[in-house]
């Protein structure tokens, strides 16, 4: 995971004091009492369909006190957990006893973050992604076995830790990242007749490839109830109308990619344009009992061959000049004769991610299958859809919470 650069900058002006993973840090600490801490992480029994063993995992915990007029900040590494079962207990540590002090967890920091939650302002901490690949936060903040996690809300657990007592309390964590799961079938849907389909072809579309667009680079590392939107920085991964996008295999088990929250744009009604995370599939025809090789559309018929097409167009064959490559093909026939060109039968179709309350929210430490439930016509020749039409293809949203968003520590 890397912090924003603007925060870095500000970190290099000051004199730092790097901790080990054993070692407190403390900053502009008076003088008092000491309380005793010991930790607890409480892990619930997983839910096989929706969390992973790599989801759960804790490889250090960072503990981040604020007094008021001072912080102190413990981070423990897993060499010092005892494990029973779905419980992880923390050898005890010494505190500053204080009234009011705001108790903050942070799991599966890494050296970078911990750094920046000595004297940064908890509330603006951001993580971000370098990454152009679709897999953008695998080497982050969700990488396997060590998923970014922070206070639920963002909220922090304010408590009294009373001197020469050993001090409990609850903090209920959840993951920085959302889960997106594509889990629609690998068999064809049989396209109901319609104006776009002469009832006398049978059409049906596989679904083969997805893709997300508009996936949010950057998040606060705690939960502000908004992402971050720089209008002096690309906020997104494969933006709506780059054009050049990573794919991954449609599989009847499903394919989960995980991203960022995207609160950028939010009941809007044209969420594509304006920054939705969409999902964008491939798909491939098949007319009759065969998949279908290059075909045309035009006057809301299919044509199997230009010879075909141009009978029915009033010409004797298509000015194509200077077009030799299918896609350059494509657009001469679409830009002078308002032909559609389907190269090996593919085809297109997006979708906004859209909950039944229309809202287009990705939302931290939630899971969002995705499923297919039925498409209604024939998508679009090329991923730049000017227009997307949403009776195209039926797609469910189920918003599932992680069920390991719930840990527990015991201070």
């Amino acid at each position: 995971m890397k912090l924003r650069s603007l925060f870095l900058a500000s970190l290099a002006a000051m004199a730092m004091v790097s901790c080990s993973n054993e070692d407190d840090q403390i900053i502009n600490v008076p003088e008092g009492e000491t309380a005793q801490m010991r930790i607890a992480l409480a892990f619930p029994t997983p839910t096989r369909a929706e969390n992973t063993t790599e989801e759960v995992d804790v490889s250090n915990l960072t503990v981040v006190l604020e007094y008021g007029n001072f912080r102190k900040v413990k981070t423990i590494s897993s060499d010092k957990f005892s494990r029973n079962g779905q419980t992880v207990t923390v050898e005890p540590f010494d505190v500053t006893a204080g009234t009011n002090v705001n108790i903050y967890a942070f799991l599966n920091s890494n050296t970078e973050l911990n750094e920046a939650l000595e004297s940064g302002v908890l509330a603006n901490l951001q993580v971000a992604s370098t990454s152009s690949a679709l897999d953008y936060l695998a080497d982050g903040i969700a990488k396997n076995n060590s998923f970014l996690m922070s206070n639920t809300d963002g909220k922090a657990i304010q408590k009294a830790l009373i001197a020469n007592t050993l001090n409990e309390a609850i903090i209920p964590v959840e993951r920085v990242c959302a889960k997106l799961t594509e889990m629609s079938p690998t068999t064809a849907f049989e396209v109901t007749p319609s104006e776009t389909v002469p009832e006398s072809k049978k059409l049906n579309i596989s679904l083969l490839n997805h893709t997300y667009i508009n996936l949010v680079k950057d998040s606060y590392v705690l939960d502000r109830n908004t992402s971050v939107n720089d209008a002096n920085y690309d906020n997104y991964l494969q933006k709506y109308g780059t054009l050049n996008y990573a794919w991954k295999l449609n599989k009847a088990e499903g394919v989960s990619t995980y991203c960022m929250e995207n609160r950028i744009a939010v009941n809007n009604n044209d969420p594509i344009q304006v920054g939705s995370t969409c999902i964008i599939y491939e798909a491939q025809a098949r007319i009759g009992e065969e998949n279908a090789a290059t075909f045309y559309v035009w006057n809301n018929e299919i044509f199997l061959n230009l010879v075909d097409l141009a009978k029915e167009y009033g010409v004797a064959s298509f000015d194509l000049e200077g077009a030799t490559t299918p896609a350059e093909i494509q657009a001469k026939l679409k830009t002078k004769y308002y032909v559609d060109m389907y190269i090996d039968g593919k085809c297109y179709y997006i979708q906004p991610i859209k909950t039944a309350t229309g809202s287009t929210e990705i939302i931290r430490n939630n899971l969002y299958k995705l499923t297919v439930t039925g498409i209604t016509k024939l998508g679009y020749p090329t991923t730049d859809i000017p227009d997307p039409d949403p009776t195209q293809l039926k797609l469910t949203v189920n918003i599932a919470d992680w069920t390991v968003n719930d840990f527990s520590f015991e201070l």
